[in-house]
């Protein structure tokens, strides 16, 4: 009974609000290390000449949110998600474009990456009922950078997509046990909002995550909530649906470029992976390819895309062996991806291995918390299962899979402990009498 209830005060322990000091000694080790690592690596300096930079770029020098292509200037632009271009622009318009910028925005998305692994031990709170997971995997991801070039060039949302998912995550998850108010309905609403204008991808999550709540709460309840938190989101994004509509002629939900994503991954020459596509020779995408560029410019981006989106789906329906063996190797790299480093490549794979068998146990135990998580690992990368693969994808979702690999291990250590006799348990040792003996007296 003592050992129960030893027990059970740790595990309300474990529950209670994280002392502030281990998120903030996680973000020091963490960023510290990026910032070294890069300073070591002379990494540091001006940033490549992305979509993202090149759109920045536009706005500053054109005023028109537009040609996110070095090969020719094609004009106003769905192609990009709005928020991370803006706020580059205006860190452009402040530094220039030089080493100065560059400086500045690595060292926010190093900021960024660190703020992820300092929110685990709340993420672990609030899933698990046990922050102290959430401490020695958050220790573990800051000390191991294996996605320093992600983490820290700069020229990509993916980082600031996984903190706003991680950070809706953590509020979404309080809200299980208790109905949550109206007003933290359109809170949620709002900040799903956001972050799909930072990374589209995100809003299919949110769309289920809402249609839980009508089996959680029951429909009345769940109706009005989820009816505030769509009202919410939409008020977010809607001025930029109509912004696309005024200006390109379609009502595009935040991008326009999938057509193009679809297109050049699926074809005669495709590849699963995007390196390999880039380096083919015949990779048909305006980035790289000035005759592209040019037939955009003159068709217009959406004529543009459409005629793209319209290629793809015809290679699909005349080739449908091909494209599901290019798809289940995008579902495999994916989850498992390849990298220049076999040591890395190990680690993730064993990672997400972890992950899934974390999963299992979690969902045996806390049901509703595991099908949030569940939810996130299957609908997110759905888009990037048709499109070609870049390692950078699953960065958004990785936060998900440390920590579940972490309550594997958390799982099967005290598993092997609870199995282990106790040497405080007299029991356990004490000799029996062999049957028939006599036992001799005390003297």
């Amino acid at each position: 009974m003592q050992s129960a209830a030893r027990l059970a005060t740790a595990a309300s322990e474990d529950s209670l609000p994280v002392p502030v000091r281990w998120p903030l000694l996680i973000f020091a080790v963490a960023f510290t290390i990026r910032m070294a690592l890069i300073l070591l690596n002379r990494s540091i300096g001006p940033l490549g000449h992305t979509e993202a930079f090149n759109v920045a770029s536009s706005i500053v020098g054109h005023g028109i949110f537009g040609n996110p292509y070095e090969t020719a200037e094609t004009g106003a632009t769905a192609h990009l998600a709005p928020l991370f271009p803006f706020v580059l622009s205006l860190l452009m318009r402040w530094l220039g474009t030089g080493a100065a910028l560059g400086v500045v925005v690595q060292t926010m998305t190093v900021a960024a990456a660190s703020a992820i692994y300092a929110l685990f031990p709340s993420l672990a709170a609030v899933l698990f009922r046990n922050y102290r997971i959430g401490i020695w995997s958050g220790f573990a991801g800051a000390a191991l950078p294996f996605h320093l070039w992600l983490e820290s060039a700069g020229t990509h949302e993916v980082v600031y997509t996984g903190l706003a998912i991680a950070i809706m995550f953590l509020f979404t998850t309080r809200w299980l046990e208790n109905l949550p108010r109206v007003s933290d309905c359109a809170r949620y609403g709002a900040g799903w909002g956001i972050a799909a204008l930072v990374s589209p991808p995100v809003l299919p999550v949110a769309g289920v995550i809402v249609i839980l709540w009508f089996g959680w709460w029951g429909l009345k309840k769940a109706f009005v909530r989820a009816a505030v938190a769509a009202l919410c989101c939409g008020v977010v994004v809607l001025p930029w649906i109509i912004r696309n509509y005024l200006v390109l002629g379609s009502a595009s939900v935040i991008r326009d470029n999938f057509g193009l994503e679809l297109s050049v991954s699926n074809n005669d020459d495709a590849r699963p992976l995007m390196t390999d596509n880039y380096r083919s020779g015949r990779f048909r995408h305006p980035f790289g390819d000035r005759e592209e560029a040019r037939q955009m410019k003159t068709m217009g981006e959406t004529a543009y895309y459409k005629m793209r989106l319209d290629s793809a789906k015809l290679w699909i329906l005349r080739n449908p062996y091909r494209f599901l063996s290019l798809t289940s190797i995008r579902v495999r790299e994916f989850w498992f991806t390849r990298t220049n480093s076999r040591l890395k490549s190990v680690f993730y794979g064993v990672l997400v291995l972890l992950g899934v068998v974390g999963y299992g146990i979690y969902y045996r135990r806390r049901r509703r918390e595991a099908l949030l998580v569940g939810v996130l690992w299957t609908v997110f990368p759905i888009p990037y299962y048709v499109v070609q693969i870049d390692p950078r994808y699953r960065l958004p979702i990785d936060w998900s899979i440390w920590l579940l690999a972490a309550f594997a291990v958390n799982s099967v250590a005290g598993y092997i402990r609870n199995r282990k006799p106790s040497m405080g348990d007299n029991r356990q040792y004490q000799s029996r009498p062999i049957r028939g003996a006599a036992i001799a007296p005390p003297r």
